[in-house]
């Protein structure tokens, strides 16, 4: 199998989700930069320095993804999918953040379950740092369909 083009195929996937919403966000191919190495069988896409910016109002979304093939298929080892709205003097309006962080190290004064529920693998922050939001495991076509109907649909006010 190929791995290189189940990567190349995951990652036109992405950009096909964007491209067809190019009304609402600025896109260009090297806002989401894939890198591979197939010798590792890795790879990572990035977004952070050069985000997704939304026409509407310059707000943005930074994603970070680190890429494993496990028996040859794609999994996202760990993800980032930063999405900030901003004042009108610039100043952070409001933010939220999926993550998925796996290899987070357990305090020794926390017990394992304590952990699990205060740094849940996949979690949520919502305009600040702490507290982490347990949740549900996701994807950039999911975190990006959820800003795009909820802040840019046209049949809801924001």
């Amino acid at each position: 199998m190929n791995l290189q083009k189940v990567f190349d195929n995951y990652i036109s996937k992405i950009w096909l989700e964007i491209s067809k919403h190019q009304n609402i966000v600025d896109f260009h191919k090297q806002n989401i930069r894939p890198f591979f190495d197939k010798n590792k069988k890795k790879g990572l896409i990035l977004a952070k320095t050069i985000p997704l910016k939304f026409k509407k109002d310059n707000a943005t979304l930074a994603v970070y993804e680190e890429i494993v093939f496990i028996n040859n298929q794609l999994h996202i080892d760990k993800y980032e999918y930063h999405y900030e709205r901003y004042r009108q003097d610039g100043s952070i309006e409001f933010y939220f953040r999926y993550d998925k962080d796996p290899y987070a190290k357990k305090p020794d004064d926390f017990s394992q379950e304590d952990w699990d529920i205060s740094h849940a693998v996949h979690h949520l922050h919502v305009g600040e740092k702490e507290p982490r939001y347990k949740t549900h495991e996701t994807n950039f076509i999911e975190v990006f369909n959820i800003i795009r109907l909820n802040y840019y649909n046209p049949k809801i006010s924001t």
